[in-house]
């Protein structure tokens, strides 16, 4: 029996990156997984558009994916870059983070239920993350260094860190939030 992805306060999300799609595992601090994540963009619109969107689905012990759980989705936007998260078969999205203006570093607001003024900000290299609520740690990210050879392989590894206590709803909020901050990486990388 696996895991449920949306309990756990610690995961680690390891990313390997390649010409036409980013493959993520997510697995807890075992190194069980308990999650993926598939780019679920066709290729013409990876060609075409700058935007993706990517499905967070439960995974088998051995990694493989069983059902999806939430969708992070990039819709079409004029000013700032949003990013919604989506459970299966509602439309209304559970969470939307928004980019903010700043001049170094990434920040962004998250919208979700029972926080008020969730905010993201990246470092410098947007390697690693805090998200508070009015001052209030709600989770962090760090990146971890895992070699010089898996770096010039597009291989991350990053320790995401929920505080105790969040809902699953929250996690899947936050989850969403992370990987909305791959797709802005990605997009920004694409549109230079």
């Amino acid at each position: 029996m696996t895991q449920n992805l949306f309990t756990l306060d610690e995961l680690v999300i390891t990313q390997t990156k390649s010409f036409l799609n980013d493959q993520f595992m997510i697995t807890d601090l075992d190194g069980t997984p308990v999650g993926t994540i598939l780019q679920s963009t066709s290729l013409k619109d990876m060609v075409f558009k700058s935007s993706r969107s990517l499905e967070v689905a439960i995974t088998d012990a051995e990694g493989n994916p069983l059902q999806t759980v939430m969708t992070i989705s990039d819709p079409p936007n004029f000013l700032r870059d949003t990013y919604e998260v989506h459970l299966p078969g509602i439309e209304k999205p559970m969470a939307v983070i928004t980019k903010r203006f700043s001049m170094l570093k990434t920040k962004l607001d998250l919208t979700m239920e029972g926080f008020a003024d969730v905010e993201i900000h990246g470092d410098f290299w947007d390697w690693n993350l805090s998200i508070t609520s009015e001052d209030r740690l709600l989770a962090d990210v760090s990146n971890e260094w895992t070699g010089m050879g898996n770096f010039f392989m597009g291989k991350n590894t990053y320790r995401l860190r929920i505080t105790p206590g969040l809902n699953e709803q929250h996690h899947a909020a936050i989850i969403g939030a992370v990987m909305s901050m791959d797709m802005l990486r990605t997009k920004q990388k694409n549109s230079d």
